[in-house]
């Protein structure tokens, strides 16, 4: 084809590569300009709302592509990223979810947060201590680690390991160093989990009922004091909670 356009117009191979150039300029600048609002609005693990609602809507469409680009995410068809857009002006209250393949873009507490599809809780099992076990895709490995003064008290691991399970609602416990007993539900809401990822938090029961909650906290009466053989909770390569 090129021969026949440079017999037509003989400029032309001179033109499309001018063009090519400008192309690639303009979108040097635009990675420039994304990362100064990045630096600005202070992005990583999420995205201040108040960026998008406070830059004009073509910077705020080129900062949001940078941001899922900079998670190493796949990047959202045109209509899911006006739909990101669409959802930071909505209500407070609300946590909308935008899905597209391989990623979704989720709202909390002003803040927006691009991950991977969240995966399903896996069922419950039984965790001994030094072994590690695997929760799936996502959601790390759980292990239990002797430590003595630190963790829940190793007492209350029989030789069968310590039950490990995923709320089903109507828990309630008193963290320690907390004074009242309170539902679960209460404390997550406090503690700012992320709602999609509350049901996926690794519970630690025991006959008493509650006995920890994984990355969060061990509860009264379970914690054990100076010198006492203990177990400490390692929750290893789990996505963010708060």
């Amino acid at each position: 084809m090129l021969p026949r356009l440079k017999a037509r117009w003989p400029a032309a191979a001179e033109t499309v590569s001018r063009s090519a150039r400008f192309a690639a300029e303009a979108d040097e600048l635009l990675k420039d300009l994304a990362a100064e609002d990045a630096a600005r609005f202070r992005t990583g693990e999420t995205l201040p709302l108040k960026a998008l609602q406070e830059l004009a809507a073509p910077r705020a469409r080129n900062l949001l592509r940078h941001w899922i680009h900079a998670r190493g995410l796949p990047l959202p068809p045109a209509q899911k990223l006006e739909e990101i857009l669409r959802q930071a002006e909505a209500r407070a209250d609300r946590n909308p979810c935008i899905a597209w393949e391989g990623a979704e873009v989720r709202r909390y507490r002003q803040h927006l947060y691009a991950l991977r599809p969240v995966p399903e809780a896996p069922t419950g099992f039984s965790l001994k201590p030094g072994i590690a076990h695997d929760l799936g895709p996502g959601l790390g490995v759980l292990k239990l680690v002797p430590a003595t003064g630190e963790g829940l008290r190793a007492s209350l691991c029989g030789p069968q390991g310590l039950a490990i399970a995923f709320r089903q609602g109507g828990e309630s416990c008193r963290p320690a160093g907390r004074a009242h007993e309170r539902p679960l539900r209460k404390w997550l809401q406090e503690l700012h989990v992320v709602p999609w990822f509350r049901d996926r938090l690794p519970l630690v029961q025991g006959e008493g009922g509650l006995i920890a909650v994984a990355g969060l906290f061990v509860c009264e009466p379970y914690v054990a004091v100076p010198g006492e053989p203990g177990l400490r909770i390692e929750w290893l390569e789990h996505p963010p909670l708060r």
